[in-house]
């Protein structure tokens, strides 16, 4: 699968190879900007759900820059395929996606500074197996 921008701002195409010469063309819900497009870090595929087929999981990041703090912004962003309304089409699974978000790696103008909980596919795999969700290799 290949994963592109969108002309439609905010959209992500997603390109599924089918067999050897058929593909096909979805989109996915926006990534909102943050002060800027969101820059894709990540792209895989683990279960955060109770069935046995895997999920979508981006991790986006923004790069922030204002008067009172630095850094870099990151998202999560988990997508199922089995509760869309139709084959061609990714549900953003909200809830667990709110859990796995990354945070701020920022400082602030007081030098105060935080880490980011999430900014990669390895640490949120590892959340999710923290959180009961067996990892399967399809």
């Amino acid at each position: 699968m290949g994963i592109f921008p969108n002309p439609v701002p905010n959209y992500i195409n997603s390109v599924q190879s089918l067999n050897n010469n058929n593909y096909r063309k979805t989109t996915l819900e926006a990534i909102d900007s943050e002060g800027g497009d969101p820059h894709i870090e990540s792209v895989f595929f683990a279960n955060t759900d109770k069935d046995k087929t895997n999920e979508l999981i981006i991790i986006a990041s923004w790069y922030q820059r204002h008067y009172f703090v630095t850094g870099t912004l990151y998202g999560t962003f988990v997508f199922d395929r089995e509760l869309a309304s139709t084959a061609l089409e990714w549900q953003l699974l909200e809830q667990i996606s709110k859990k796995l978000d990354g945070g701020c790696d920022c400082t602030w103008e007081d030098g105060k500074s935080k880490k980011a909980k999430f900014t990669t596919a390895s640490e949120i795999k590892k959340k999710l197996i923290r959180l009961g969700y067996k990892q399967h290799n399809n």
